[in-house]
């Protein structure tokens, strides 16, 4: 499973923005397609491709993945507080939305966390 802080990214043709994915009236993956991370909605499933992407292989959950979106939240627009502060605060809200969003609590020896956030530059 992954939550996501999800910040502006990438340049030109904006891969981040773009969902080439098909959703029923649920907006649940359907059919797999390319899903920019600004698109991505919490349980969606995907391939994870890295630890810095701009988009990933969103698949239907029933299909073999690699990930699912467990939360999508914002930063509160402030000055850049650092790479570190960003990851702390990715995590910690990943984790405060996990049990709500899955019905488990997180237990590290069954679901892996990983939480994609902005860098400075996005």
């Amino acid at each position: 499973m992954a939550g996501m802080l999800l910040g502006a990214c990438g340049a030109g043709a904006r891969p981040a923005l773009s969902d080439a994915s098909t959703r029923d009236d649920f907006g649940r993956v359907v059919q797999a397609g390319q899903v920019g991370v600004l698109r991505l909605q919490p349980g969606d499933c995907f391939a994870a491709s890295g630890d810095q992407i701009e988009s990933v292989i969103a698949v239907p959950c029933a299909n073999d993945h690699d990930a699912e979106v467990v939360a999508v939240f914002s930063m509160v627009d402030s000055a850049w507080p650092g790479a570190t502060e960003v990851e702390a605060v990715a995590r910690d809200g990943c984790l405060e939305r996990f049990e709500s969003a899955t019905g488990f609590p997180y237990d590290a020896s069954i679901a892996k966390l990983t939480a994609y956030a902005p860098t400075h530059i996005s």
